[in-house]
């Protein structure tokens, strides 16, 4: 089903960018943290 696999491509990209989201924040937050 074409549909299907849309919705779960669309599922994968929002999770890998959510992802990427976290991990740079925590990046951010460890490089504050040793700077102070």
């Amino acid at each position: 089903n074409a549909a299907a696999e849309i919705f779960r491509i669309a599922a994968v990209m929002n999770g890998l960018t959510l992802v990427g989201v976290a991990i740079g924040f925590v990046l951010l937050r460890i490089e504050a943290t040793v700077e102070e």
